[in-house]
């Protein structure tokens, strides 16, 4: 399983997280400052938010899309990415003034509950990659279980004599003993005879 790692894809998503959470927000709100100046009230210290939260989160979900599903590092990097993801949505939103003075009267706008929906759509990712981890991963073998497995049980050889498993029992060779069979190997060959 440690073979199994994904670099292109974690460039890929890396830059992807740069480019759309942090690049294309950054531009916008510098655009709608720029050239809506009635509006720069709206966004208190939202861009300084945007990098600090977004480049962690960003490289933590590339950390995460490497590793192979079922390892401890690619959990810890979701966790992760989950928590930068949290502060990501916090940070910036509750930078955001969204509030109006009319007739003496302030209205003020609190993204509270969206605020909510997002942090448990967050959460739920992070208990996903902890999920993720206890159904993927393979239970460490010591390795001297797993070389019984790969090669079997040790079987020590049987001493001649010894009663084999489901045979008749050995005796050993006795030269010269009569009804015994002589081992051809200890003839000699002045012996033997031809016929």
């Amino acid at each position: 399983m440690s073979e199994e790692r994904h670099p292109i894809r974690a460039v890929v998503i890396t830059v992807l997280y740069l480019v759309f959470a942090v690049g294309i927000v950054w531009f916008l709100i510098t655009t709608i400052k720029a050239d809506v100046p009635e509006l720069d009230f709206l966004f208190n210290d939202t861009r300084m938010y945007v990098i600090a939260t977004g480049i962690p989160m960003a490289v933590f979900a590339g950390t995460t899309s490497y590793f192979a599903k079922g390892e401890k590092p690619r959990m810890a990097a979701g966790v992760f990415a989950a928590v930068s993801m949290a502060f990501y949505i916090f940070f910036v939103l509750s930078s955001l003034d969204l509030g109006w003075q009319e007739d003496e009267i302030m209205y003020t706008i609190t993204p509270s509950g969206l605020l909510i929906l997002f942090m448990v759509a967050v959460a739920l990712k992070g208990v996903y990659h902890v999920m993720e981890y206890f159904t993927y991963r393979e239970e460490e073998i010591p390795p001297e279980q797993q070389e019984k497995q790969v090669y079997g049980p040790q079987q020590e050889p049987y001493d001649q004599g010894e009663q084999v498993p489901n045979g008749p029992q050995q005796q050993p060779y006795e030269q010269g003993s009569p009804g015994e069979r002589q081992d051809p190997s200890n003839q000699d060959d002045s012996e033997t005879m031809y016929y």
